[in-house]
């Protein structure tokens, strides 16, 4: 083998990892869940409830993960509750529950932009009619969405543009940047300087992230609609 057989950059797939940081990152419930914490202080840390959360999230997917391929192998389809056997009463329940875990949380992911749009929009909503209007734009917003995946045939390339374009940057590059630039003037970067060592590894990680995967996602998304 020479350096040839190794292909150039576009033949890097980083898809996959750009659907799991799509899947496991919640940048969404960052702020709500902080700004209603008791204690806020326990919210970063290595025992705070990011970490925590997110190890056990990693837990999750690389078992279920695990064993999803163990049993159907290549045959697995993006969501492994789509392998499971319809006359299966367990398994029936098993998608019931992946529905309405679906359900109740897909409307928290409004909570940051809906705090935002309604806070320009209250003072120009009579009293009575505010409850409503804002039940109503929430359903909407969830009707568009739910109108949107159903009219996609194959969800997993979005789910990777989203994973490497969107959640790439706010997960990865932007707080990397950010803490750059809030410890640059002070050079506060720890013993040995790991805290800079750490961000640039995490800069260039995120970097490949971006370009690799936002043009493996949209190489894939092109290619359904040929």
């Amino acid at each position: 083998y020479g350096l040839n057989d190794l292909g150039t950059w576009t033949d890097l797939n980083s898809a996959p990892f750009s659907t799991v940081l799509y899947a496991i990152q919640g940048i969404r419930y960052v702020l709500p869940i902080e700004n209603d914490m008791r204690h806020p202080q326990n919210f970063l840390g290595f025992r705070g409830v990011v970490v925590q959360a997110i190890a056990l999230l990693t837990v999750l997917y690389n078992v279920t993960g695990f064993f999803g391929y163990l049993r159907y192998g290549d045959d697995v389809k993006a969501t492994v509750t789509l392998n499971l056997p319809t006359e299966n009463g367990v398994a029936e329940s098993t998608r019931l529950l992946a529905g309405l875990a679906v359900l109740f949380s897909m409307g928290l992911c409004f909570y940051v932009p809906m705090d935002i749009i309604w806070r320009w929009l209250e003072n120009r909503i009579p009293p009575a009619k505010r409850n409503i209007t804002q039940i109503s734009m929430r359903f909407g917003i969830l009707l568009v969405l739910t109108a949107i995946t159903m009219g996609v045939p194959d969800l997993v390339p979005f789910v990777g543009f989203a994973g490497s374009f969107c959640s790439g940057n706010l997960v990865v590059l932007i707080p990397v940047v950010l803490d750059l630039v809030f410890r640059w003037p002070t050079q506060d970067f720890g013993r040995f300087r790991w805290i800079l060592v750490t961000d640039c590894v995490l800069a260039g990680f995120g970097a490949f992230l971006l370009v690799t995967g936002t043009y493996a996602s949209v190489r894939n998304i092109v290619a359904i609609y040929q």
